[in-house]
């Protein structure tokens, strides 16, 4: 005997793609607001000074942004691939100051001192992902933390060693709290009133610290290299003429194709698909602007070296619009197949 089966109602919403795209913006961003064209708002101070601010971070508030996200919680991202080394050994290296607390604590560490170095941790983390490379875009910056000349000048070699013309006087609050809290939890681990099970127990939370110290300070030199790096790009790109073009060329990450029912003698062994990728960045004689063209090369099998991008060859001429350059570089990669 049949029944009769009851059909669910489902309705289709329609959202608005603009409303849509400012949301993800909006939890996509490290603060929560955004730098867009609302007008701008004169505020005046009682002391006389005027202060010039954006609408939209007047009226962000508790908004209804907000009540979305507290329905829909956040999450942590899992199984990420190609991450760059540092970023992945800088979280790496956090988990593991945080797991060594969790061992103090269990060992008789205080409770309030577990906590308050977990605080810290967090905000040493947050400060290095945020804050501290907006600072690092200063090379005459009071604190040697974040004075690019004196943190990227090598201490034996004089060739590649810089002289600062000012004094490093003044130490910011983030990087010295990141600095005490990372000291202060070797300092536990040595203390007499945290009572480990063995000296071998002792030893290997001092090799995690050291391991963990390494990574978290490799991140904040890396971000020192990128935002000089950054800015002698800058110093190419603003003089840059419209006869004249910068190319960047690195390898990108290897493409593994995916298959529907992939089968374990296709998939085991599986070799990615080299990518090689090209940008050759110029400037825009009419607007002024930066334009910027792109090649990419696949290979299916290539040793990624110098051999494989230094042969190249420069035609008479590339027409660009209207305008017709001369000797403009475009690489063509060979690779011993």
């Amino acid at each position: 005997m049949g029944f009769n089966v009851e059909k669910q109602p489902s309705h289709r919403v329609q959202i608005d793609l603009v409303k849509l795209d400012h949301f993800l913006s909006f939890v996509d961003q490290p603060y929560f607001y955004q730098d867009v064209a609302y007008g701008m708002r004169t505020l005046k101070l009682d002391c006389g000074e005027r202060l010039v601010m954006l609408n939209v971070v007047r009226i962000i508030g508790r908004s209804t942004l907000y009540r979305i996200l507290q329905v829909r919680e956040a999450f942590q991202r899992k199984s990420l691939q190609g991450l760059d080394n540092t970023a992945a050994a800088e979280a790496e290296g956090f988990d593991t100051m945080n797991k060594i607390v969790d061992q103090l604590k269990d060992s008789g560490a205080s409770v309030k001192w577990c906590e308050e170095i977990r605080h810290n941790l967090k905000d040493g983390k947050r400060y290095l992902k945020t804050e501290y490379r907006v600072h690092c875009k200063d090379d005459k910056s009071s604190c040697p933390d974040h004075c690019t000349l004196f943190a990227l000048s090598d201490p034996q070699n004089l060739k590649f060693q810089g002289t600062c013309l000012h004094k490093h006087h003044f130490c910011r609050n983030d990087c010295e709290t990141l600095k005490s809290t990372i000291q202060a939890v070797v300092d536990e681990i040595e203390s007499p009133s945290v009572g480990l099970y063995s000296l071998d127990e002792k030893e290997e939370l001092k090799h995690d610290h050291k391991h963990a110290k390494v990574m978290i300070f490799e991140r904040k030199s890396h971000i020192v290299r990128a935002e000089n790096q950054e800015r002698a790009k800058q110093s190419v790109l603003n003089p840059l003429q419209y006869d004249s073009a910068l190319a960047v060329m690195d390898w990108a990450m290897k493409f593994l194709q995916l298959k529907y029912q992939e089968k374990q003698s296709e998939w085991f062994g599986k070799r990615g698909i080299n990518w090689h990728v090209s940008c050759v960045i110029t400037r825009n004689a009419a607007d002024n602007g930066l334009e910027i063209a792109a090649y990419v090369h696949l290979f299916d099998s290539c040793s990624q070296d110098l051999h494989s991008v230094r042969n190249t060859r420069t035609p008479s001429s590339i027409v660009k619009g209207n305008k017709q350059l001369p000797s403009m570089p475009v690489f063509e990669l060979e690779s011993k197949l």
